[in-house]
């Protein structure tokens, strides 16, 4: 959604918009009150950076968020006001005029339900997608974090296919990482087919199961192209050595597919820790469950067709 640009003295709040709370959704009295919607995201946010924590995903410093805003999040942001502008890697001109909510480069996710605004910052990218600037969060000296790019490759990307994602997310879960460093797992068929078979939950999450890409170096534009072709076919990618990137169409959806996936990992590496041979669900079995609970699955029926079943 393209947005109209404020200008001048944002004006101030309805009482009646004032009045509207959002359920389950506590104060957060270190944030400047902007709309309830902006109010929400934050809390979710909170709430998600503490969720991957828990599951072993973020840690220190590392992981990374960004949210497409609409016009109901900005309400109240001053867009003449902000830091100076920065020139964009490469361009992104489906993404003129559009704002977006970051992680800030060294930000904590695990502490974003405490201090939003030292963690967080709204970028506002310039018509023409060549340049951006820090609208909110500049006044803490917030930067976008250094894997902004691949961010922005990927809402640039969908949008041109008109699958627009409204949330990318970075994290670094113990189990689906450890996988990535497994020799005989680089094939992106052998990640698949060691991950998706342990749960019917993960066939149905996964019908088409992940993306894989090649160590890149992190942050570079070398990892920002590979991304953005993946991310074509599908929408949770494997960052081999380093992560996982998906998209969601708020932050719990993107958690959620981390959690799943995640949880399959610790089952393929629990299978090669027993002493007994686990084969997890076959090929026909979890086609079988993407056609009853989905739309079927057609990375498993190239499987089957290959294997000449």
């Amino acid at each position: 959604m393209e947005l109209d640009l404020p200008g001048g003295t944002p004006s101030p709040e309805p009482e009646s918009e004032k009045k509207k709370k959002t359920v389950g959704t506590p104060p957060l009295p270190l944030v400047t009150p902007y709309s309830a919607q902006f109010h929400s995201l934050l809390y979710q946010l909170g709430q998600v950076g503490l969720k991957l924590r828990d599951l072993g995903a973020v840690y220190g410093r590392a992981g990374n968020i960004s949210v497409s805003l609409t016009d109901k999040h900005i309400k109240g942001l001053d867009f003449d006001q902000g830091s100076d502008w920065f020139q964009m890697p490469v361009d992104y001109p489906k993404l003129g005029r559009r704002a977006f909510l970051v992680t800030g480069a060294g930000s904590r996710l695990w502490y974003l339900d405490q201090d939003p605004e030292s963690n967080l910052c709204v970028v506002w990218v310039k018509e023409g997608g060549k340049e951006y600037r820090v609208v909110w969060g500049a006044e803490r000296g917030v930067k976008p974090t250094s894997e902004f790019n691949s961010h922005l490759r990927i809402f640039e990307i969908l949008k041109g296919v008109k699958r627009p994602t409204k949330v990318v997310m970075h994290a670094q879960p113990l189990h689906l990482t450890m996988m990535s460093h497994c020799e005989e797992l680089q094939d992106e068929k052998a990640f698949n087919s060691a991950l998706l078979r342990w749960q019917p939950e993960t066939i149905i999450t996964m019908p088409n199961g992940v993306g894989l890409v090649p160590y890149r170096l992190p942050g570079s534009q070398h990892q920002e192209a590979s991304t953005g072709k993946a991310i074509l076919e599908h929408d949770f990618i494997v960052w081999a050595k380093h992560g996982v990137i998906c998209t969601g169409e708020d932050p719990f959806d993107a958690f959620d597919k981390i959690d799943f996936l995640e949880m399959a990992a610790r089952y393929y590496l629990l299978s090669r820790q027993l002493r007994f041979k686990a084969d997890g669900l076959s090929d026909k079995q979890m086609l079988e469950i993407a056609k009853t609970h989905g739309n079927g699955s057609e990375l498993l029926e190239s499987w089957i067709a290959d294997a000449g079943e």
